[in-house]
């Protein structure tokens, strides 16, 4: 019976790990495509205003496999951080999914890259919003 409910316990942190990392993988794609796999071609200029994209790019990985973690590590050193940076990285999918539905609103055509990239930022917010509250509450109920 023990076994059944420790595993059961992990079902949903690994549902939410994979439906984010899923939803950062489709974002990742929608950059690569408007960047042409090319990291040279973003000169200085580009770079800083894709700030927020390599936000994202950058810490999506790490915040979901840390938030994977979450309910195995008590330490408020490691707690602390990873929640400010999944902060961080969500703000940072707030601002690519602005710059997108700008574009779309405004265009009546556009690449498909905006549109790969504002599913992927939006599903990444929307999952990650749902996951650490749902983490959250169940510490409080243990």
């Amino acid at each position: 019976f023990k076994c059944k409910m420790a595993a059961t316990a992990w079902l949903g942190p690994i549902l939410f790990f994979a439906l984010t990392s899923a939803s950062w993988i489709a974002f990742i794609i929608g950059f690569g495509m408007r960047t042409n796999w090319n990291s040279v071609e973003l000169d200085r200029e580009k770079g800083e205003a894709f700030f927020f994209w390599w936000i994202l790019a950058c810490g999506g990985p790490a915040v979901t496999l840390g938030l994977l973690l979450f309910p195995s590590v008590k330490s408020p050193f490691y707690r602390a951080p990873l929640c400010f940076i999944l902060t961080l990285t969500m703000a940072a999918g707030g601002a690519v999914l602005n710059q997108n539905f700008q574009i779309i609103d405004k265009k009546k055509t556009y690449e498909d890259f905006i549109f790969v990239e504002a599913i992927g930022a939006s599903m990444y917010v929307l999952f990650q919003s749902f996951h650490l509250p749902w983490i959250m509450l169940r510490e409080i109920g243990r």
